[in-house]
């Protein structure tokens, strides 16, 4: 997946509750996901349909949602993010295009355009950019109008969507957020600065073991985590605006809610004192 070709894009082009412990008196910060000294790399599911992920690709403007580097080590960074403030490169102004002809098209960062031509190879799971002679190749996951690549010469990855995900309007809050038992996707730390840290990300990288815990909250106002390895916990959560407050004993902590809608939450957790991880920023899915 190539990116720009300017100096400033060149590397790119190779292109909550945790389930810690918790009592009643414990701080704010130590209900933080904790870290963990291990990090274990999983496999990847593939697709390998050359005309399904073609028909995939195809006839679509797509924007980056998402961007990270060293994504094939234990010390993955998210560098982009739509809607993060601030970040390491500002990826908002590119769109690419795939065109049934074979062309691919790119709107750059400077508001040039970029055309080439494009091929997919290895049975439908590498990408190959042409344009000026270079090739560009990446590894992709395309699916549901989400496509998922990791640059096959670098450790990039990233991810874009012909339309980018905001909250529900149709729905209240309330009543999305008792929809489902919410899963972790994935939680960055030092959210705030303008290269985070991702800490757990699904079927991946993670160096925080929360790959087993869920969160519930019910209609009732209560709300539970349940982990593998840690007791379940217990407490009571609510609502002000977007921001949902959840309470453990003597223990508040307050996150606002960035995006929810069917299949997706997002919520960063509002600053503690003390605390020196930057800001938690939490993405979670269905478990149910």
């Amino acid at each position: 997946m190539k990116v720009l070709r300017n100096p400033l894009f060149v590397a790119s082009v190779a292109l909550f509750l945790s389930a810690c412990t918790k009592s009643e008196n414990e701080s704010p910060e130590t209900l933080l996901p904790k870290e963990n000294a291990i990090a274990t790399v999983a496999s990847v599911l593939e697709i390998d349909s050359t005309a399904i992920n073609t028909q995939a690709l195809i006839n679509k403007d797509w924007k980056y949602y998402e961007y990270y580097t060293n994504y094939n080590t234990t010390a993955p960074k998210l560098v982009y993010k739509d809607g993060k403030t601030p970040v390491s490169l500002d990826l908002k102004p590119i769109k690419v295009r795939y065109n049934s002809n074979g062309t691919y098209s790119e709107t750059t960062a400077a508001g040039t355009t970029l055309n080439g031509t494009y091929d997919l190879s290895n049975l439908g799971k590498q990408l190959n950019i042409h344009i000026n002679g270079v090739t560009f190749s990446s590894r992709i996951w395309p699916a549901n109008d989400v496509l998922k690549w990791n640059a096959i010469d670098g450790g990039n990855y990233g991810i874009m969507m012909p339309v980018l995900p905001v909250t529900d309007q149709t729905k209240t809050l309330a009543q999305m957020l008792t929809a489902n038992k919410w899963k972790y996707d994935m939680c960055f730390w030092n959210y705030s600065l303008a290269t985070s840290d991702i800490v757990y990300m699904i079927n991946k990288i993670f160096t925080n073991p929360l790959q087993n815990t869920t969160e519930q909250y019910f209609p009732d106002g209560t709300w539970t985590d349940i982990s593998s390895s840690n007791p379940t916990q217990t407490g009571t959560w609510s609502l002000n605006g977007n921001k949902v407050t959840i309470t453990v004993g003597p223990t508040s902590v307050t996150h606002t809610i960035t995006i929810l809608r069917t299949g997706q939450l997002e919520m960063l957790l509002d600053p503690i004192v003390g605390s020196g991880r930057g800001g938690v920023y939490s993405k979670f899915i269905p478990a149910n």
